[in-house]
């Protein structure tokens, strides 16, 4: 009978991860070139990889046989553009081929994230976090399109993984300190935003002295391998920045954000007045209750301190960006995971139940409110998220139909719309990008729109109205999805 309960619940678990599998490889696939629309960052991301797999140089191309590299502009590191790389190597360049390796990330993340709190809590919690993360319609909006953070948060989610396993052997396998710090060099080198890992793992360990002390050369090993990938990462920056202070620089504040007070003022209003931030900052909040409670029993572990505390962290750091709902995104992913056991350990306490201390156990009541929340979850990534919003898009169909029918003995200067640059079949052209509010790609080609140098120019509307270059020489033929195609008056 014991036999059978036990060949019966290993059937079950296998059935969800299947189900959990195909979840979210569907929600992941659906409309996958449509939805979201291609847009300004993917397509330097795209580019990049693009021109490393058939030119072997890592940039864009500002003018027909130049192309410059942008690794010191790129806020996406080699854990992603390596393998957008190697599709476009074998399998040809397309946003299809670049969309197939986030669909990868994005299985993979779902299935790290379900072991891991299988692992952490048990197969019950497990199913809630991971269904509350394959409906976080976030998930797909940030993940489809071709972005560093669903890749990091792979990396982030993969690392606390192997932390943990770390931890349950009482910090004595060295195998699993040279994964641990390996991929966690991975995860950091695919994003700056991922730098945050390194002062909650610091602060962490300031909490639990006595193991680093008690393994300093164990744990010296892992530091050396989380040291490999992020000098890939960092030796080529550093290079192409001109020197360490100048990367620093540009990277400490890469939206040129002028006022800091005013821009923590705002977005500190965002996370009372938004749905998003709001959603966030409740469920840190109900988190940290938990680790209050957990830390006066003496029962956190190091590994969900780290989640915590990179969290918070992420929170602080976000406050004084220029506000994009994204630069939250890797910790509202980490805070959902650990939702259903921050809400048992309260439920938990208020009952004056602490069975969960030795035996953790999930209550009951824990069962409906997860449902609420996929619910909403649910409604949302059908009907009402950023994902949702171009389910009936058709922005890659015609960019690809209309740039594939262009002559190529005919020069079009792309102005500040990298991603529409993907769809063109040939390298007949020029390129203007303004990657971000204090960087710039192709600043010198703009000398060639005055002079009338190109046949045509693809660009939007708006930068026609705000006449920041002189198109005077041009003027409008097409216009295609939300792209203007102006033609050269002879």
């Amino acid at each position: 009978m014991q036999q059978e309960k036990k060949y019966l619940s290993r059937k079950f678990r296998t059935i969800f991860l299947i189900f959990l599998s195909l979840l979210g490889l569907f929600l992941a696939t659906y409309k996958l070139t449509e939805s979201p629309a291609v847009w300004f960052d993917e397509g330097v991301s795209v580019q990049t990889a693009m021109n490393l797999a058939t030119a072997k140089t890592p940039g864009m191309q500002v003018e027909p046989g130049v192309i410059i590299n942008a690794t010191r502009f790129m806020t996406t590191g080699f854990p992603l553009i390596y393998p957008l790389s190697f599709s476009f190597k074998f399998f040809g360049v397309g946003m299809l081929q670049a969309r197939i390796v986030m669909v990868i990330f994005l299985i993979g993340l779902i299935l790290i994230a379900y072991l891991l709190v299988k692992k952490m809590f048990g197969f019950r919690t497990a199913v809630l976090s991971s269904l509350l993360l394959v409906s976080f319609p976030v998930l797909y909006g940030n993940g489809k399109n071709v972005l560093g953070e669903v890749p990091g948060l792979f990396f982030l989610v993969l690392f606390f993984f192997l932390f943990y396993l770390l931890e349950k052997s009482q910090f004595k396998k060295i195998l699993y300190y040279v994964l641990t710090g390996l991929i966690g060099g991975l995860c950091v080198a695919t994003k700056p935003i991922f730098l945050i890992l390194l002062p909650a793992v610091f602060i962490s360990a300031l909490f639990f002295k006595k193991i680093v002390f008690d393994n300093w050369p164990k744990v010296l090993l892992g530091c050396l391998f989380f040291l490999l990938p992020l000098a890939i990462w960092l030796i080529p920056l550093v290079q192409q920045s001109g020197g360490v202070s100048e990367m620093i620089s540009f990277y400490g504040n890469i939206q040129g954000v002028s006022d800091f007070s005013q821009a923590i003022t705002d977005n500190l209003y965002k996370f009372i007045t938004e749905a998003s931030p709001a959603y966030f900052i409740i469920l840190l909040i109900v988190w940290t209750v938990a680790i209050i409670i957990r830390i006066k029993s003496k029962t956190v572990i190091i590994t969900e301190m780290i989640a915590f505390l990179f969290s918070w962290l992420v929170f602080f750091g976000y406050l004084s960006t220029a506000g994009f709902y994204r630069y939250f995104f890797p910790a509202n992913v980490i805070a959902l995971l650990f939702l259903p056991v921050a809400l048992s350990v309260i439920l938990n306490y208020l009952n004056g139940r602490w069975s969960w201390v030795k035996n953790y156990k999930l209550p009951l009541v824990i069962m409906p409110m997860v449902l609420l929340l996929l619910i909403v979850h649910f409604f949302q990534l059908g009907f009402n998220s950023w994902v949702a919003n171009y389910y009936h898009s058709q922005r890659t169909q015609t960019l690809s139909s209309y740039l594939k029918d262009q002559d190529p003995a005919d020069s079009i200067f792309f102005y500040n719309v990298p991603e529409a640059v993907v769809f063109l079949p040939h390298r007949n052209y020029y390129q203007y990008a303004a990657l971000t509010p204090v960087a710039a790609i192709g600043q010198e080609q703009l000398i060639k729109l005055t002079a009338g140098v190109p046949d045509k120019i693809m660009t939007v509307g708006i930068y026609l109205t705000k006449k920041e270059v002189d198109f005077s020489h041009y003027q409008i033929k097409d216009e295609v999805d939300r792209y203007l195609i102006l033609e050269k008056v002879r």
